[in-house]
């Protein structure tokens, strides 16, 4: 062979940088619990490799059920607009993971259960071999809460003889619609009952904040009155 030194041929070839992310969505309360309760989703982000993963961004546009609160990040940058929710990360080594925590609160202002489902994902500029591991769920149940009062008042001062009226408040101060509202009101002397006008009627329903007031006149005996109003309702009062 006159011409030996092109007996060897070389090439080289450079190999793809790939990293499988994965996500995780950790529920603190899993089954949900009652509106107005405070409870948190852990996204954790996981790298299988076998590359490290650059530009990382979570994301999660949390449903309005669960106003939030706060965020955090441990190896994300965690921000919050809104229910718009995102943590970014420079870089995530193969084998490491990454956790966005979202603090959120559980609206319900109807009076039946609520169920709301919570869809998170990650991306990064790294491609990815097994895309279908990149976005987790959570459902949740949020189960309505009321917080009834009743309050009756009497005119500070009164005589014998007078006719007054007495004025009866309910105020749902929960964030659930109370269903299936009954409200009684009771006013007697030590001596027996009295014959009032103006008792009220039962309504069958109170929206978060509403107030109903009702005023009930009656002539003053000659001994001591006391009234006491109730209100109860099928939706859970804590």
């Amino acid at each position: 062979d006159p011409n030996a030194a092109n007996n060897t041929g070389t090439t080289t070839v450079a190999g793809s940088a790939t990293a499988d992310l994965t996500l995780a969505k950790i529920a603190s309360t899993p089954n949900g619990t009652g509106a107005g309760a405070t409870m948190s989703f852990a996204l954790v982000v996981g790298n299988n490799g076998p590359s490290a993963a650059s530009d990382i961004t979570v994301t999660d546009v949390v449903p309005a059920a669960f106003p939030v609160l706060s965020v955090s990040g441990a190896g994300l940058t965690a921000t919050f607009a809104g229910q718009n929710v995102q943590g970014v990360a420079a870089s995530l080594a193969s084998g490491a993971t990454a956790t966005l925590t979202i603090v959120v609160s559980l609206s319900n202002s109807t009076s039946a259960t609520l169920s709301a489902t919570n869809l998170a994902q990650v991306t990064s500029t790294t491609p990815d071999p097994t895309p279908g591991n990149n976005t987790a769920t959570s459902t949740i149940t949020i189960d309505p809460r009321a917080d009834l009062r009743a309050v009756i008042a009497f005119p500070a001062t009164a005589t014998v003889g007078q006719t007054i009226t007495a004025t009866v408040t309910y105020v749902n101060l929960g964030t659930s619609t109370a269903a299936n509202v009954t409200q009684s009101v009771v006013i007697g002397t030590t001596g027996g009952s009295i014959t009032a006008t103006g008792l009220i009627s039962l309504t069958t329903s109170l929206a978060p904040l509403g107030t109903v007031v009702y005023t009930i006149s009656f002539v003053v005996p000659a001994t001591q009155v006391f009234g006491t109003a109730t209100i109860t309702s099928t939706t859970a009062d804590p």
